[in-house]
């Protein structure tokens, strides 16, 4: 039945056709397991703070409160989140549109590196 209506959705957007086909939601496959990420230890938000990261600039803005950090994220730009109790944990938001998360992922503080 997933398969069926994934195919009927694909049917249906090319042609407008196959009423009466729902499409489940979460029927659509899982998505393949993330790729390895790995940011700079020293480019990590300070505990409690937060900071813009975009992988394609090669200089980045200084970490603080994310409050004010928020207001400055763009389309493609990762915000990443460090707490203050969890200051062991760094999470990142991938933000699509703007003000849109289009994926999030854990990072180890004292390496940088995905979880």
């Amino acid at each position: 039945m997933k398969r069926f209506g994934i195919v009927c959705a694909a049917v249906a957007l090319m042609s407008l056709g196959c009423a009466g086909a729902a499409v489940q939601e979460g029927a659509a496959e899982k998505p393949a397991a993330k790729k390895s990420v790995k940011v700079p230890v020293s480019a990590l938000p300070n505990p409690g703070e937060c900071r813009i990261w975009s992988p394609e600039k090669p200089n980045q803005g200084p970490s603080g409160p994310c409050a004010d950090v928020s207001t400055k994220v763009k389309s493609g730009d990762w915000m990443m989140v460090r707490g203050a109790a969890s200051a062991g944990e760094v999470q990142v938001f991938i933000y699509g549109e703007i003000g849109i998360v289009k994926d999030t992922f854990m990072l180890d503080a004292a390496t940088g590196a995905s979880k």
